[in-house]
């Protein structure tokens, strides 16, 4: 992350709103991933690791 001082800087200004336009047209254009749908896969990531965790933590061979 930038510190305070480049954040400033118009040249990084200029650069994150480009990013952030950028990113406005292709969720408009229908490119976006609904924030429900990353949760859902996240979610099932998060479960599938802790339980890969578990097995392991009783003594179970298992790659994370």
């Amino acid at each position: 992350m930038p510190d305070s001082t480049e954040r400033h800087d118009p040249s990084y200004v200029a650069f994150m709103r480009a990013k952030i336009e950028i990113a406005r047209a292709e969720l408009a254009a229908g490119k976006g991933i609904p924030a429900e749908e990353v949760e859902r896969e996240f979610a099932a990531l998060r479960k599938e690791v802790a339980a890969k965790i578990k097995r392991n933590a009783d003594g179970e061979a298992d790659s994370l």
